[in-house]
């Protein structure tokens, strides 16, 4: 099967500020205590604006491997951005393309388009249209991220979310379900042999603000990637009760918007 981008989630951002960058131990102090242990270097965190985070960090042996990991941690309903899913795949533009058009704060991959076929692996629904996936069969409840231009939104690992309900939605794998990794379960025993891949992971907290994770992969020795299991492990570490993983491999991509340089007093 042929595997391509299909859906880019890009974050517009209008009449916002930007405020401190930290670097050093300032910096490492914000990642939850567990990451810090896994040896973290070349740490930098911003306040790209009111209610985005952006932080980046090595890690030497983030379960026991070299990664590097991205985060951006947002407080949709506070913070003066909007979420919207864009259609894309590389026949049409690649994220960062498709985050320029857009004019976005940033923009990462969603999931897998069938070329072959020419459509999207999972179910989605883009500006109220749906976009019918690779199986033909569209569900009456979903499991993912929905959300309406009014910026309500919805999050769910356990397939509760209706349809019919959302002008957007976005699904993929489930990787946890109100705080509790579901790779850990009998069913998914294969989950912890996995090989290490890179992945976009979006999470959500009990206060609702939303955890997006980019780990870069496949790189031997620099940045390895991490299997299911350990992305669900991770989500949790940053707090999150719910999360799913997005289409990863060599398509896992965070484009930032290269004009957003954060005050520093």
């Amino acid at each position: 099967m042929n595997k391509a981008l299909m859906i880019a989630m890009v974050a517009l951002a209008y009449g916002a500020s930007a405020g401190d960058v930290l670097s050093g131990d300032a910096a490492k102090a914000k990642f939850p205590a567990a990451v810090q242990a896994m040896q973290l270097s070349e740490t930098k965190w911003s306040q790209l604006m009111t209610g985005v985070e952006y932080g980046f960090t090595h890690a030497a042996d983030l379960y026991g491997v070299p990664d590097d990991l991205h985060v951006l941690k947002i407080d949709y309903a506070n913070a003066p951005v909007k979420m919207k899913i864009l259609e894309h795949s590389p026949n049409k533009m690649r994220t960062s393309e498709a985050a320029a058009a857009a004019n976005a704060l940033f923009a990462i991959n969603g999931t897998m388009y069938n070329t072959s076929v020419g459509k999207p692996i999972y179910n989605h629904k883009v500006d109220g249209r749906v976009v019918t996936p690779e199986s033909g069969n569209l569900p009456t409840k979903v499991q993912g991220l929905a959300f309406n231009p009014d910026k309500s939104f919805d999050f769910s690992g356990t397939a509760t979310l209706t349809f019919a309900d959302w002008d957007n939605i976005i699904s993929c794998d489930c990787l946890l379900s109100k705080g509790v990794n579901m790779m850990d379960s009998p069913e998914f025993a294969w989950a912890k042999d996995t090989p290490g891949a890179g992945y976009p992971l979006i999470g959500m907290t009990p206060e609702k603000v939303l955890v997006i994770l980019v780990i870069d992969g496949r790189r031997t020795g620099i940045s390895q990637g991490i299997n299911y299991f350990n992305s669900a492990e991770l989500l949790k570490e940053f707090g999150c009760t719910e999360g799913i993983l997005y289409d990863g491999g060599g398509s896992t991509t965070l484009a930032m918007r290269n004009d957003i340089v954060p005050a520093t007093d």
